[in-house]
């Protein structure tokens, strides 16, 4: 395992040093976790990122700060845990990857297929390292949902920042999935349940559009066992296929 760019985080702790000790035996492949400045999707801390040799990790250090100017550890050794379990998923489980036909493609298609990916894979992968012993969710998770809900209570747009509109659509529905899928799969503790029950329900009575498209995933989902590889590829062509992200004609699948 590498560390490249990291100022203030000098030690992981034991646990999360064995669990990617134990994803590198398993892929046959180390672990880069790289300290970067800004990632794809805004608002997130980390990505997993597809690479011929390691497990490719980039994280936004600077989001993990506490008041201090101090790495809050806990919170940014769950986010590493969550991205290199992606590395876990695609080299050694073979959960399906996509790439994109030709070159006719922009950066909505491209924003767009990485979300939808995304949004199904991170129900798998917070399952995962629930059972590894991390947290159930990121801090962020309560304050988040809270702040959403609280926006859709005073009539304020919280997904604002997440442009053009049809991507803000899609980020909206990414976001009712993350609640949903996390409420469904993994034993919350009692406030991450309650605020979690109370988001979906702000969410159907808030945005009835973009709820029937969550729904409509969220049917995929349970009629496709998304923790097993084949599973998880029939969901996800199921949702490239849907007119809400119609993107079927526009990337492929592939194999690690």
């Amino acid at each position: 395992m590498k560390l490249v760019g990291f100022i203030q985080l000098s030690k992981l702790s034991e646990k999360l040093k064995a669990y990617i000790e134990k994803l590198e035996r398993e892929t046959s492949r180390p672990a880069l976790i790289k300290s970067v400045q800004d990632v794809w999707l805004y608002g997130t801390g980390g990505v997993f990122k597809l690479d011929p040799e390691y497990i490719l990790v980039d994280i936004i250090e600077d989001k993990y700060l506490d008041f201090k100017g101090e790495v809050e550890q806990e919170e940014i050794e769950y986010m590493i845990a969550h991205e290199v379990t992606h590395g876990l998923l695609a080299y050694k489980e073979k959960y399906c990857q996509f790439r994109f036909r030709g070159r006719m493609y922009n950066e909505l298609v491209v924003k767009s297929a990485s979300l939808l990916f995304t949004m199904v894979e991170d129900i798998v992968v917070s399952k995962i390292i629930y059972e590894n012993n991390f947290q159930q969710y990121p801090q962020i998770y309560i304050p988040q949902i809270e702040y959403e809900i609280e926006c859709a209570r005073i009539g304020e747009d919280a997904y604002k920042p997440y442009t053009p509109l049809k991507f803000k659509y899609r980020y909206m529905v990414f976001r009712y999935i993350l609640v949903w899928g996390l409420l469904k799969y993994i034993k919350l503790d009692e406030i991450g349940r309650k605020k979690s029950y109370e988001y979906l329900e702000m969410f159907k009575k808030s945005y009835p559009k973009q709820y029937a498209e969550a729904k409509k995933i969220k049917e995929i989902i349970l009629e496709n066992d998304i923790f097993t590889p084949e599973g998880f590829c029939n969901a996800i062509k199921k949702c490239l296929d849907l007119n809400f992200w119609n993107l079927t004609n526009l990337v492929e699948i592939y194999y690690c």
